[in-house]
């Protein structure tokens, strides 16, 4: 399953969870039902997750290749240790940078933008309630005359609020500055925020270690060092 299509997936899911079959056949006001904070959390979640996959992939090689050559130099296993932690920020930084420089981030939110993207959330909203909708239309059609009639009122009533609809759906509409806009200053605060995990985890050893590595005053006190490094290296 391709990263866009998760995404997508996990949109489909929440919507159709809070979506009742009866309000799609019938009239239910859907709006009403849809929770647009649960939605964005799941996506969140979604989102996040593949970023953090990127991320544990590439921490995951700096720290095999840093443990692997130590060991081949005769290393002990302190030193592996400090190795393995520098090697780990070294990962997570241009796993980062890569991200920044990359269209892979941006490429995951214009996924769900796209017109394929689209079909793809429309198809598995529909797959999702077909089973539901064949149950409903099996049922006994006594009532279709009376659905009949207030189909015709409904038809009649159309065109004098077909306009004032029109302009309450275009003021709802999100603009596409708020909704679809991912900036510089989210990446260099996840850069920031993972960095400084990272280091708060370390030993004051290991600490001073990463900091000569970066060029970094390793005399300075523990705070004072980890925001040096965090503004060193993610600038």
């Amino acid at each position: 399953m391709s990263d866009d299509t998760s995404l997508v997936d996990a949109v489909a899911e929440e919507v159709t969870d809070q979506i009742a079959v009866d309000d799609l056949l019938g009239d239910g006001d859907l709006e009403e039902q849809l929770d647009t904070g649960s939605i964005g959390a799941s996506l969140g979640r979604e989102f996040g997750a593949q970023i953090g996959r990127e991320l544990g992939k590439a921490v995951g090689r700096e720290i095999h290749a840093a443990i692997s050559d130590g060991l081949e130099q005769g290393r002990d296993l302190g030193e592996l240790v400090a190795d393995a932690e520098s090697a780990a920020v070294r990962g997570a930084r241009n796993a980062l940078d890569e991200l920044d420089g990359s269209d892979s981030f941006a490429s995951l939110l214009r996924g769900v933008g796209e017109r394929d993207a689209g079909d793809q959330l429309t198809g598995a909203a529909a797959n999702a309630l077909t089973g539901d909708g064949e149950r409903a239309n099996d049922e006994p059609q006594a009532d279709e005359p009376a659905a009949d009639e207030a189909e015709a009122e409904d038809n009649e009533g159309e065109d004098e609020g077909g306009e004032s609809d029109g302009e309450e759906v275009a003021e709802n509409e999100p603009t596409d500055d708020s909704s679809n806009h991912v900036g510089a200053d989210d990446l260099d605060d996840l850069r920031r925020d993972t960095l400084e995990d990272f280091l708060e985890v370390m030993s004051d050893e290991h600490l001073q270690s990463v900091a000569r590595d970066v060029g970094v005053d390793a005399d300075l006190s523990r705070e004072e060092m980890t925001d040096q490094i965090v503004a060193e290296v993610a600038g």
